[in-house]
């Protein structure tokens, strides 16, 4: 592989040097650019299908989350009711629920960062790894960053509403 200080314009000397020193032998030339056209190419729609997939999973996980939440603040309703009968309003009974759900989100962001650099020597896959300039463990701190940040948040949405119908479930059935 050469890389020519002039770009392309040094192009035709090059070659017209190396079909010289060659001496009649074959001679294989071809631009690097034109190499990567192609990969990329090949590689978008695997990249494509990925996103998809992992937005159908960024779905289908909130759903269960969703739901998981909504059956423990269902089970809790009868503690949350104690708690009013003790004093507490409807918001600290909102937050003893949300303080579970942000253990939880946490414990997952930090999950998910785990295993995001655990896996990251196996991926890319397919043609992408070939074309990868530098395999191995990688790490992009501000992509896991948002990501957990991203989790945190998207598991204290799926567990506030939930936790909001208990406490005021547990307040309106002591009334």
């Amino acid at each position: 592989a050469l890389r020519l200080r002039g770009g392309a314009a040094d192009t035709h000397s090059v070659l017209a040097e190396l079909a010289k020193r060659a001496a009649g032998r074959p001679l294989q030339s071809f631009a690097l650019r034109d190499q990567a056209n192609n990969t990329q190419r090949s590689i978008h729609l695997q990249a494509v299908a990925l996103w998809i997939l992992a937005g159908l999973l960024v779905v289908i996980a909130l759903l269960v989350l969703t739901q998981l939440f909504a059956r423990q603040s269902w089970l809790s309703v009868d503690t949350l009711r104690r708690l009013h009968f003790l004093g507490m309003t409807t918001r600290q009974l909102l937050y003893v629920g949300m303080i579970r759900v942000i253990l939880i989100g946490v414990t997952a962001a930090i999950g998910g960062v785990v295993v995001a650099i655990a896996i990251s020597p196996l991926l890319p896959i397919g043609l992408a790894r070939i074309a990868e300039p530098d395999p191995g463990v990688s790490t992009d701190a501000w992509a896991l960053f948002m990501g957990a940040v991203g989790i945190l948040c998207a598991v204290t949405i799926c567990g506030a509403l939930p936790n909001w119908w208990a406490a005021r479930g547990a307040v309106q059935a002591q009334a």
